[in-house]
């Protein structure tokens, strides 16, 4: 998806037109939020053969987990060495991994990241339009600064297939 096809989401939902610059702004901001949270997350399913070294995408930063997927479990035969993965039984398997992301310049840049994880970009450049243009100032920091990143949160621990951890701790003593 483009930058141009966000902005498009965000007029029509909010029935106004921004400036090239403000929709490039908005979104750069929301990518670099969850770049530096390390919230970027992306797969690769693949046939891969045992014992043999193979080259990750150079945008892949950390492998998370690998997982077989036709039993949906995680596995942990595998070795990382820099940008090199190597797995002890051939097979198909699911990495997940951090990777960077280039941001955007122009509004043709292509936002390559998680389906899920576009969507609350989008949430995000509605309310930093909402914000910038004076539509709806208090809303649209709600958007920017709370539920959006609520929304990431969870979004990124569905996609790496986690449960958020409690918020409370029971103790018993015994």
């Amino acid at each position: 998806m483009q930058v141009q096809d966000i902005a498009d989401s965000v007029e029509e939902f909010l029935d106004v037109s921004m400036s090239k610059e403000t929709a490039i702004q908005g979104v750069r901001e929301a990518l670099n939020w969850m770049s530096v949270r390390n919230f970027l997350v992306d797969t690769i399913t693949k046939e891969f053969e045992g014992d043999t070294k193979y080259k990750l995408p150079p945008e892949y930063i950390n492998v998370i987990k690998v997982e077989k997927p036709e039993k949906n479990e995680l596995y942990f035969n595998y070795k990382i060495d820099g940008n090199m993965i190597r797995f002890k039984d051939e097979g198909t398997y699911r990495i997940y991994a951090i990777r960077s992301i280039t941001m955007p310049d122009s509004m043709d840049t292509n936002i390559d990241i998680h389906p899920m994880l576009l969507e609350i970009v989008k949430k995000y450049l509605r309310g930093y339009v909402m914000v910038s243009e004076g539509i709806d100032k208090q809303q649209g920091r709600a958007i920017m600064y709370e539920m959006f990143p609520q929304e990431i949160s969870m979004a990124v621990s569905k996609i790496k297939g986690g449960q958020k951890s409690p918020a409370q701790f029971r103790i018993i003593r015994s």
